[in-house]
């Protein structure tokens, strides 16, 4: 019986010690996970930005018309809006394949292109949640 109570007491002091170490561990792979989500959804928003600039068909006026409710008719419109800022739901990126792995995130982003060059496109996605 001391035996007994002597390895419970030696498990109980294990839990005490390992527990934190395993908690922080699996913490930070979650932290880590949500970072690389998001950097995604900002690399995705970057490219549907680049999309809206480039503006090669209808498509993407459609898109800004029907699905982000922005009053554009052509391409100067949706680049005129680029420069301006377009807010969108992280949905439409799901919705036209931008993204595919973003199914417990939601939440906002704002893309900007700053100046007349595609390279100055932004992306901000600190408005969006992952669970």
């Amino acid at each position: 019986m001391v035996e007994l109570i002597a390895v419970v007491i030696i498990l109980g002091a294990l839990m005490i010690i390992v527990y934190p170490s395993v908690n922080r561990i699996l913490t930070g792979g979650r932290k880590t996970v949500d970072d690389l989500t998001k950097k995604n959804l900002e690399d995705a928003s970057t490219i549907f930005a680049q999309d809206i600039y480039i503006c090669e068909d209808s498509t993407i006026i459609n898109i800004l018309k029907n699905d982000v409710h922005l009053n554009v008719t052509n391409c100067n419109d949706a680049k005129e809006a680029l420069q301006s800022g377009i807010t969108f739901s992280m949905d439409i990126l799901k919705q036209y394949e931008y993204i595919a792995k973003a199914d417990k995130c939601s939440g906002n982003i704002i893309i900007r292109m700053n100046g007349t060059k595609m390279t100055n496109i932004s992306a901000d996605v600190s408005n969006v949640t992952c669970n």
